[in-house]
């Protein structure tokens, strides 16, 4: 269950501890019957991976930077209109 894409290469370093973590917060959401995953990327996560990605030389996907939801995921405080947290 990687969040590479095509437009994201993560660092070999980061890569096995993210999925990890995601894996066991997807537990975590099945065991509790819980609809969504709420993780703590902020703004300056957003801008550091856009200027990275830039850095980079990424394609117009990747200029997106992190998507403030993506599927259970969701990041409400990455954006200034964050999510509207709802009952699912």
């Amino acid at each position: 269950m990687s969040a590479n894409t095509p437009e994201r290469k993560a660092s070999p370093f980061s890569t096995p501890g993210r999925d990890l973590r995601y894996a066991y917060f997807h537990e975590v959401a099945r065991a509790g019957n819980y609809g969504k995953i709420a993780i703590a990327h902020n703004l300056d996560d957003q801008v550091e991976t856009f200027l990275l990605r830039i850095i980079k030389g990424t394609g117009i996907r990747g200029l997106g930077s992190i998507p403030v939801k993506r599927e259970a995921i969701i990041r409400p405080s990455s954006s200034p209109r964050a999510l509207r947290l709802q009952p699912t």
